[in-house]
């Protein structure tokens, strides 16, 4: 009994099952009537339209009975319609192809026009690229022609440099001759000019030997006189022997000076100022006129002496001591006075225009009125009020 209630239910499932694919079946044949239908109701509307349509169901339904006249009317015209309607569509198509073939043509000849315009750019084009080349290969020519050029002158600038450097070679070899020439010349100045001096000093010997007899003579006078006078013979000789001891350049420290001195008149000027002759006879018969300028009276040494109105002008007094002298009104314009000790001198109204007086003492002189314009005193040694009185303009 259990059995056979199992193979009930058992058949029950599959009728079930069955019945559901039945079901699923016609659904999808009523799915697929449904597309049929809507498909054709579709093509039949686009070929014969809805108001055919509508007249000849209305005709097929009239024909068992009676048929309608305005039944049959409306079914004609709509096909005259319809069928007219298509003719004019299937000769819009037809006109279609050669509408656009037309257009077609058209804008075939309009693009022939552009290629025979580009056809004639191109040959155009082409000429200019012939004469371009033609130019080119005219140009390559002349490039050519100066690259000849170009090679001939650097042959020829090598040429010239070859020459310049024997040339140099020459100017140096030349130069050294000059330099050997100048040497010779140095030389040669030199010699001539020790020469002149050595023929100055033979032409002064005879002067200095003169200059000997003077100061005998000088001597002779002040002793045989009580006031140490002597004659105007004599003044006028020692006058006359100072102006003939002309300046010269002289070797000096196995050097030439640098400037024209006269070492004879500073020895004569010694020798006067060492004689002890009466002041006053001193002052009027030499001093006044005699020419002491350019005496050579380095490191002299003479105290206390009157050199009053003296031309000493262009003298060199380097390392010369004279202190305690007077220079009054004395012409002492472009002396070397330096490294010299001139303390407690009078300088007054002395001439010492363009002179050099550095790293000299100076204390305790007096330059009131002296004319000191353009001096050198570097490293002077005085007081303060040295210069006070004196005159630079």
């Amino acid at each position: 009994m259990e059995q056979n209630e199992k193979i009930i239910q058992d058949q029950k499932v599959e009728i079930e099952k069955l019945n559901r694919i039945i079901t699923s079946y016609k659904k999808n044949d009523n799915r697929f009537s449904k597309l049929k239908y809507l498909a054709y109701s579709s093509f039949s509307t686009l070929l014969f339209g809805k108001g055919l349509l509508k007249s000849m169901r209305e005709f097929i339904i009239d024909i068992p009975k009676k048929v309608n006249k305005e039944a049959l009317s409306d079914v004609l015209t709509h096909t005259i319609w319809r069928f007219s309607r298509i003719g004019m569509l299937a000769i819009l198509i037809a006109l279609a192809p050669i509408i656009i073939l037309g257009i077609q043509t058209k804008l075939l000849l309009t693009q022939n026009k552009q290629f025979s315009y580009q056809n004639i750019l191109f040959e155009s084009q082409l000429k200019q690229m012939d004469k371009q080349n033609e130019i080119i290969d005219l140009q390559t020519k002349i490039l050519l022609s100066q690259n000849v050029k170009l090679d001939t002158q650097n042959m020829l600038s090598s040429i010239q440099t070859d020459l310049f450097k024997k040339q140099i070679l020459q100017s140096d070899f030349q130069n050294s001759l000059f330099s050997n020439q100048n040497i010779l010349l140095q030389n040669q100045n030199a010699k001539i000019e020790q020469q002149i001096v050595l023929t100055e000093a033979e032409r002064r010997s005879s002067l200095i030997f003169l200059m000997s007899n003077i100061l005998d003579k000088l001597d002779e006078e002040l002793k045989n006189s009580a006031g140490r006078e002597i004659s105007d013979e004599l003044s006028a000789r020692i006058i006359a022997l100072s102006n003939a001891f002309e300046p010269y350049h002289f070797f000096d420290n196995g050097k030439i000076t640098s400037k024209p001195l006269s070492p004879e008149r500073g020895q004569l000027l010694v020798a006067l100022l060492s004689s002890n002759i009466n002041e006053d006879i001193f002052i009027e018969k030499i001093s006044t006129k005699a020419n002491f300028s350019y005496s050579n009276l380095k490191n002299v040494k003479l105290h206390s002496k009157n050199l009053d109105g003296f031309n000493l002008e262009y003298s060199d007094f380097e390392n010369a001591d004279f202190q305690g002298s007077s220079l009054q009104m004395t012409n002492l314009r472009n002396c070397n006075i330096s490294n010299a000790i001139f303390r407690n001198c009078d300088f007054s109204g002395a001439n010492l225009l363009n002179s050099t007086l550095d790293s000299t003492d100076l204390r305790e002189s007096n330059f009131e009125g002296a004319f000191i314009k353009n001096i050198s005193a570097e490293n002077i040694i005085c007081y303060s009020d040295c210069f006070e009185k004196a005159v630079s303009h």
